[in-house]
């Protein structure tokens, strides 16, 4: 029996809550059907006119119903009255969204902190500027009560104010109203948000910090205010207001380099209308606005002498978005934006890449930028189902260049591969096998819209697994559990997981390789790729005290060139990677017994396959004062970054570190690792 929580550990994962249709329960029952049906009659014409016209119904009947889409949320709890109570109070302020499928109803909502003061500043005789200037100091955000708006459009919260996730469970409703306004109960699991010591990938727990209940009345259609409950206890107030029709609000913004082409703005949907990265995301119900900038952007100083016409770094990628116009990471605060830079490539670098996570992102922000490779395209290797555009390039297919775009987009958004089928998230070549399968034609009967799992996702995940610059990339994948995983035993398909030695230093890099190999007597579908940079892979390390750091290295989720693949009876696949730094940590900063883990998991028409193994590795305690003096200089940031991407141009110090630990340190079994792991990228030049 398989340790679910072990398990979920190891695989890297956290438990990211998303709420699930539910089926509105009328508050009065039968009695409630009832009225709506004897309404219903009376409202029929035939009946009316038979009435006596002097005949007034003595109250208004009001059908009731909560608006689709995005509604401003305020939570005020309830204030104590204490000797010592503070000048501050805390306020909640968020967005819920509403979607209605029939008679069915999905809620979530997200919640950001602010503390205030409890009453005008002004009525001290502060003057409004100082009294504005402190409150916003404290706030970081709009402060008082609801006003009129005049703009339809989902509010935006600073991240670092984020406090908790709203997964909506139930609701309870009259289905008309007597009294010309309407009441509804709403119940929600709140899920609390715990924040890093630093940057903005957090974490929810494995479960739900408490329910809650929201008891609301009608204002106005687009206005709801009543109370909120914790049990019987009454714990705050609430007020609602409906703000748009779309449940989020992005911007996308497209730069392309000189020398390269930007996708189409629009292609016909063969229905006479058109489509385009906006109606892609209106089958989601996001209000996606485009900024297309038609000046193309030259390569930045910085990369003087790269061939754009090759197969691209993510570092380099970093830096031609460091460079376009208007580029401010701070944005990320006051709008969701995501950067979409092409650039040409050349055929087989798998169309495109979200490049700005992991070591990749020099100012540790993710998810801010994606790329597409105009003069990349439809590679035969990658499927036999390509036809007429099998070997041409993306520019010259408006249809497949758009749908690969919006792919990359929404892998900014934290959306990853589906299984194959004719959608956005799903890896071109599994969509052109798709649409071989059905009798359609690539790329001409591309669908380009989003899938119902997808939809799901970016509707009603928490802000902070969707919105650019929150939680790391591939955190957002829900990993299924282990028991929901169809696990091969080692007899018919095993992982070997070696390292390169088994004893080593503390500070010292660790090569480790794995091994797949299919022991049984016939072919089976394995992922097309288990390299350390597919989500298919899942690498680990459990420290001598028990704690488990997942190993979160340059993930390309850009990657779809590999989908499942046939592994022959007897065969092997393999993938070897470094394990030394992630932005949690180090691999190897404790002496005494590490145990590396790899899991391995794939979906294969809608059953989740996995197989995972392991392999020891003892670290040293350290002895002599050189021994010291080396794990001193290793295990520095810097340094890990210079090890997993080798750019001694983005990373100086981590290079100048290393060099100064071989050239101090010759003899020293870390130095002799490094020589062989560097060659010559610490050499004078």
């Amino acid at each position: 029996m398989i340790n679910k929580a072990l398990f979920a550990q190891k695989a890297g994962t956290r438990r990211i809550p998303i709420a699930e249709p539910i089926t509105p329960r009328p508050l009065t029952g039968e009695e409630s059907a009832e009225i709506s049906s004897e309404f219903q009659r009376i409202r029929d014409p035939r009946i009316v006119e038979q009435l006596d016209p002097r005949f007034r119904w003595p109250r208004p009947i009001k059908f009731c119903g909560l608006k689709e889409g995005c509604w401003n949320l305020e939570y005020s709890p309830r204030e104590f009255a204490s000797p010592h109570q503070s000048l501050l109070k805390t306020r909640y302020k968020g967005t819920m969204r509403i979607e209605r499928n029939g008679l069915e109803h999905t809620l979530s909502a997200d919640l950001y902190k602010f503390r205030e003061y409890l009453f005008a500043l002004e009525h001290l005789g502060i003057p409004t500027r100082v009294s504005n200037k402190w409150q916003n100091h404290i706030a970081l955000g709009e402060v008082g009560r609801f006003k009129p708006f005049r703009r339809k459009k989902c509010p935006i919260y600073a991240r670092n104010k984020y406090h908790s996730y709203l997964q909506g469970t139930n609701m309870l409703y009259s289905l008309v109203s007597y009294s010309g306004k309407c009441s509804f109960t709403l119940n929600f699991d709140q899920w609390n948000y715990s924040h890093p010591a630093s940057g903005f990938d957090g974490d929810f727990g494995n479960s739900a910090n408490r329910s809650i209940r929201m008891e609301i009345s009608e204002v106005s259609d687009t206005h709801y205010s009543g109370k909120v409950y914790e049990g019987s206890v009454e714990i705050g107030s609430v007020s609602l207001q409906w703000r748009s029709s779309y449940f989020r609000t992005a911007h996308l913004e497209i730069f392309t380099l000189e020398g390269a082409e930007p996708p189409p703005n629009t292609v016909p949907d063969g229905s006479g209308g058109t489509e385009s990265f906006e109606t892609i995301f209106e089958t989601v119900g996001w209000k996606l606005n485009v900024t297309r900038n038609s000046t193309k952007i030259a390569l930045p100083s910085s990369l003087a002498g790269t061939n754009i016409n090759q197969c691209w770094d993510l570092d380099d990628l970093h830096d031609v978005m460091d460079s376009t116009p208007g580029y401010d990471n701070a944005e990320l605060d006051k709008k969701w934006r995501v950067f979409l830079i092409s650039v040409p490539a050349t055929l087989g670098c798998s169309r495109g890449v979200v490049f700005d996570q992991s070591t990749g992102d020099t100012n540790s922000i993710d998810r801010e930028g994606s790329a597409t490779f105009s003069h990349d395209g439809f590679n035969q290797g990658h499927s036999s189902n390509f036809g007429a555009a099998e070997d041409e390039l993306m520019k010259d297919w408006p249809r497949g260049f758009l749908r690969s775009a919006a792919h990359e987009v929404g892998h900014a958004f934290n959306q990853y591969h589906q299984p194959t089928q004719n959608s956005i998230m799903c890896p071109t070549p599994s969509v052109a096998d798709a649409l071989a399968a059905a009798g359609d034609i690539f790329p001409d009967d591309i669908d380009l819209s989003f899938n119902a799992i997808v939809r799901n996702k970016l509707i009603h995940q928490p802000d902070p697994a969707v919105r650019p610059g929150a939680m790391d990339w591939a955190t957002a994948f829900n990993v299924p559990e282990a028991d929901d995983i169809n696990f091969y035993d080692s007899d018919d398909l095993e992982l070997l997981v070696k390292t390169s030695k088994a004893n080593v230093n503390m500070g010292e890099p660790v090569e480790v390789s794995w091994t797949l190999k299919n022991k049984m007597g016939a072919t089976i579908s394995i992922p097309g790729s288990i390299g350390p940079n597919q989500h298919t892979t899942r690498i680990s390390v459990t420290k001598p005290n028990g704690n488990i750091l997942p190993m979160r290295l340059p993930l390309e989720a850009h990657d779809d060139s590999h989908g499942l693949q046939k592994l022959k009876s007897g065969k092997s696949n393999g993938a070897d990677t470094l394990l030394f730094w992630t932005r949690r940590g180090f691999a190897f900063d404790q002496p005494g017994r590490h145990e590396v883990n790899v899991i391995l998991i794939w979906q294969d028409n809608d059953v989740f396959f996995g197989v995972e193994s392991s392999a020891e590795v003892w670290v040293n305690y350290p002895v002599t004062e050189r021994d010291n003096d080396i794990a001193a200089q290793m295990m520095q940031a810097d340094v890990g970054r210079f090890l997993l991407t080798g750019s001694n141009k983005r990373y100086p110090k981590g290079a100048k570190r290393l060099k100064g630990v071989v050239e101090k340190h010759k003899n020293h079994a870390i130095s002799k690792t490094l020589t062989r792991l560097l060659g010559g990228k610490l050499s004078k030049k």
